[in-house]
């Protein structure tokens, strides 16, 4: 049997890099003065936490979004109206409902989260 030494230097290569793999890491793991910082700053400290500052930093955003579309929706009444169609007096009617049940989403959101960070930091 023929020695193949591109074969035996791939395997050993191989060999090499799973034993780093399994043990190199873990000793350089193992070393105390390593931290890692909490990429969502020092205030995140718990799924609440991240939960409330999720909501906390949407809430501006939907809330523009709201103004805007209660806006378009006002433009909508007032050409359904010069227009004179019940059809799109009714649309319009409609979408206002939708922004109010949006808005209301976006309150209850930001409400809940509020009650739930109150009532799991005080157990």
């Amino acid at each position: 049997m023929p020695l193949n030494l591109r074969h035996m230097w791939k395997t050993s290569l191989l060999h090499i890099g799973l034993f780093y793999g399994m043990i190199g890491n873990s000793i350089l793991a193992a070393r105390a003065d390593v931290t890692i910082e909490n990429p969502l700053g020092q205030r995140t400290t718990s799924i609440t936490d991240l939960v409330t500052s999720i909501i906390g930093q949407l809430t501006p955003v939907a809330v523009t979004i709201a103004v805007f579309a209660i806006i378009v929706v006002g433009f909508q009444f007032v050409f359904a109206a010069i227009q004179g169609e019940p059809g799109k007096i009714k649309d319009a009617r409609k979408n206002l409902m939708w922004v109010l049940v949006g808005v209301g989403v976006i309150v209850s959101a930001k409400l809940l989260a509020t009650a739930a960070k109150t009532f799991f930091s005080n157990l």
